[in-house]
């Protein structure tokens, strides 16, 4: 469990004003019969308005690489919120389905699961200090992606197809393969 309570002062041009960040987060590891889950849930809520760099962007990952802590297919800065949560959760199964597949069974792959949800809201009262760009946007819904995908490859390399359930605008990719290094003791 971690708890972060922020009082910030800012001054952007002639006009100067406080603002507070309360947020909370919790994390936990899981371990099954079958494997394992992982899950990150944090929320919060900025207090007072506040020009839009101090305001709350779930990380996006613009790279060809995965993290449990990032929205993979949402760009950087995509969304901002004044009251938000975001959960991260991988579900890591020990070979349950693979291993039973005749001669696949000897690469010893692991199945692996991901689905991220990104939930906020944006008081509009934000923009009359500073106009937000052009790529930032409110979120009127829930952003939702999921990924599945094998780990245990060479025992070091994971590879995730991740899809993007919602928010899918003209020009958005809402498909992507994610990959990367696992190396667990």
């Amino acid at each position: 469990f971690y708890s972060v309570m922020e009082i910030g002062k800012y001054t952007l041009g002639t006009t100067t004003g406080t603002y507070g960040k309360l947020s909370g987060l919790i994390k936990q590891n899981v371990k099954l019969n079958i494997g394992q889950f992982n899950y990150v849930a944090d929320i919060g809520v900025i207090i007072g308005k506040v020009p839009y760099p101090l305001l709350q962007y779930p990380s996006g990952c613009e790279t060809g690489g995965y993290s449990l802590y990032r929205f993979n297919k949402m760009n950087y800065m995509e969304f901002g919120s004044d009251r938000y949560l975001n959960f991260h959760s991988e579900l890591l199964l020990n070979g349950l389905i693979v291993n039973r597949i005749p001669l696949i069974k000897y690469l010893n792959l692991r199945e692996i699961f991901s689905f991220n949800l990104a939930y906020g809201s944006l008081n509009e009262g934000h923009r009359t200090l500073l106009d937000y760009p052009q790529y930032m946007n409110p979120m009127t819904k829930p952003y939702q992606e999921f990924g599945a995908g094998f780990t245990n490859i060479f025992r070091i390399l994971s590879i995730q197809a991740v899809w993007r359930l919602s928010g899918l605008n003209p020009g958005v990719d809402g498909w992507g393969l994610r990959g990367y290094i696992n190396i667990r003791f």
